[in-house]
């Protein structure tokens, strides 16, 4: 792999809101699809020959709903205290886990979120360079809340991976070179509640998600081929408590 640089990845527990359905067993990863323009984007910092090492941070689940919703009277403080933390690495990810949207019909399931456009202007501000949506909530209000998500990211010139028009934008990878090493980085979802339908295909809008496992593994495959780091950020894992102290 030439041209390898030591990765520092941190991974951290921040979670405005957590995600609140269990998700079923682990599973195999991720699929492939050419890069859609939502898909690059340079990362912030430049070369520097005395610190070769790249800090890359990931984050959990973040929403505006319902006791978090508040935070977004003012976007530019929203995650408080943790933005010096997210903004600190060299490349920072996480998980937008809810709808942008107000229209839409709530889904066959227990819990729903969305939210306005105002999370991405909050998200940018907290230092944050790409959310994946490929999650349990992204769909909540069926179709018609997808379409309003993908035009308000849209609208917010905002990097995302993880859903799309169709399957090929859905599992398409987002690339970035920091000083001097290619990354591309695709989301996943592996909540198998809902996926069948909401999953992406060739002609419906949707999630790129592992119940297509020859998908997701082509969508690494492929992106192998064009950078020196691949990185599947995978939403997964069974449900449980978390106290924020």
């Amino acid at each position: 792999m030439p041209g390898r640089r030591p990765l520092a990845i941190l991974f951290l527990a921040v979670a405005l809101a957590g995600c609140v359905t269990t998700a079923s067993p682990a599973q195999p990863a991720p699929t492939r699809s050419p890069v859609t323009p939502h898909a690059r984007r340079v990362g912030r910092s430049s070369p520097s020959p005395a610190s070769p090492d790249i800090t890359l941070a990931f984050a959990g689940d973040v929403n505006f709903a319902s006791r978090t919703a508040r935070l977004l009277r003012h976007p530019a403080s929203a995650f408080g205290p943790v933005s010096a933390v997210l903004g600190s690495a060299d490349f920072t990810a996480v998980n937008l886990e809810t709808a942008v949207t107000s229209r839409g019909t709530p889904q066959p399931k227990q819990f729903h979120f969305r939210t306005t456009g105002k999370a991405f202007r909050a998200i940018r501000a907290a230092g944050i360079d790409l959310v994946t949506m490929a999650n349990n909530h992204v769909l909540d209000y069926g179709q018609a809340g997808l379409k309003d998500t993908l035009k308000a990211a849209k609208a917010a010139r905002f990097p995302y991976v993880g859903i799309g028009p169709n399957a090929r934008a859905a599992w398409a990878p987002y690339l970035t070179t920091i000083k001097g090493t290619s990354i591309a980085i695709i989301g996943v979802s592996q909540v198998a509640e809902l996926a069948s339908s909401w999953a992406a295909t060739p002609g419906r809008p949707g999630e790129a998600n592992s119940i297509d496992t020859r998908r997701t593994l082509a969508a690494v495959r492929a992106a192998k081929k064009r950078a020196d780091v691949v990185i599947v950020f995978m939403h997964w894992g069974t449900e449980g408590p978390m106290t924020l102290s």
